[in-house]
């Protein structure tokens, strides 16, 4: 017999980190912690438990809640380092998981833990499957791009879950979302799409959650990869189509992290300034705000177009599936 048991935890800290190049995140400043701890076991003790959780949550409150890390711990408190500390504390656990805040998590996994079950092919089997990444999706769908550069192509999009902004114009429900492993949402793209090899990761905020882990598996599949980002993260490498759309001028935090793209496409309400914010770009497209009333779109829409007649080294960009009726 097999016990795998987990347990949630919050944890209000503060720390600051000690980093090679300039950060915001070597201040001192707090998060709200969420962990999540694996267990697994071959034998129950004594009160017929792998572990208490009472003793769990004990030794880690104990330790972190309301403090500062950097005073509590002789190492430097990244996410990464909490999660080793964490899976080192307890002999049952051999994964961690690390949330300073939505789409920032780190998973620390004690290998030697995994390796000294080989004597259980089944436990061997069930801690791949326990320690699989998944991913928080919105939905999965096919459709035709309706904007900028690749305007009418067929493709796959694959909408990601949760955003470190909020655009007032947005309209994305986060609510829902399906967590997914990367053989999952391959398969997704493979039933919806056919033979389409065109994917648009977005969101939300893509770069929150895509990796190099499922960057890899689509394009063993020879998916053409194309990304739409708000440009405040760095965009992981082997993406093949960068369009940034920044923010900047509708709501907090969306200080650009890019300095290069391949289709920069701004967001024109007629009463924001009109800027590229140093972005280097093949491609620079406008497009007017759906704001939601036919009259003022039409303003902004007339605005627009003026803009760009006056400013040829912009293009204009229109949301077509919406003009056409297609999702």
């Amino acid at each position: 017999m097999i016990y795998f048991i987990s347990k949630k935890l919050e944890i209000s800290a503060a720390h600051s980190l000690t980093l090679s190049y300039e950060s915001k995140c070597s201040s001192l400043h707090g998060h709200n912690w969420q962990i999540e701890l694996f267990f697994v076991g071959r034998e129950l003790n004594q009160d017929g438990m792998v572990i208490d959780f009472t003793h769990v949550k004990k030794a880690v409150h104990g330790k972190m809640d309301h403090a500062n890390l950097n005073e509590v711990f002789d190492f430097n408190p990244t996410a990464e380092n909490i999660g080793r500390w964490l899976v080192d504390l307890f002999p049952e656990c051999y994964k961690a998981t690390v949330q300073e805040s939505f789409g920032n998590t780190a998973v620390v996994v004690d290998e030697e833990k995994i390796r000294g079950n080989r004597a259980s092919g089944s436990l061997k089997s069930e801690l791949v499957i326990n320690i699989r990444k998944m991913y928080k999706v919105n939905e999965i769908f096919y459709s035709l791009q309706g904007e900028g550069r690749w305007s009418g192509r067929p493709a796959v999009f694959v909408r990601m879950s949760g955003c470190n902004l909020k655009c007032p114009f947005c309209d994305t429900d986060f609510k829902g979302y399906k967590e997914m492993s990367a053989e999952d949402i391959l398969a997704a793209c493979l039933e919806k799409g056919g033979d389409c090899r065109f994917i648009v990761l977005t969101g939300g905020e893509p770069t929150l959650q895509v990796d190099a882990e499922l960057i890899h598996l689509l394009h063993q599949q020879g998916y053409y990869l194309s990304m739409e980002t708000n440009g405040t993260h760095v965009v992981p490498e082997g993406i093949d189509w960068i369009t940034c759309s920044p923010k900047l001028d509708f709501t907090e935090g969306g200080e650009l992290a890019l300095k290069k793209v391949d289709e920069l496409k701004l967001i024109f309400d007629g009463t924001h300034e009109v800027s590229n914010y140093g972005l280097e770009a093949t491609y620079q497209y406008l497009q007017p705000c759906d704001v939601g009333n036919d009259a003022r779109n039409r303003f902004i829409l007339s605005g627009c177009i003026d803009y760009v007649k006056r400013h040829p080294e912009w293009q204009l960009s229109l949301q077509m599936h919406k003009i056409v009726g297609i999702r």
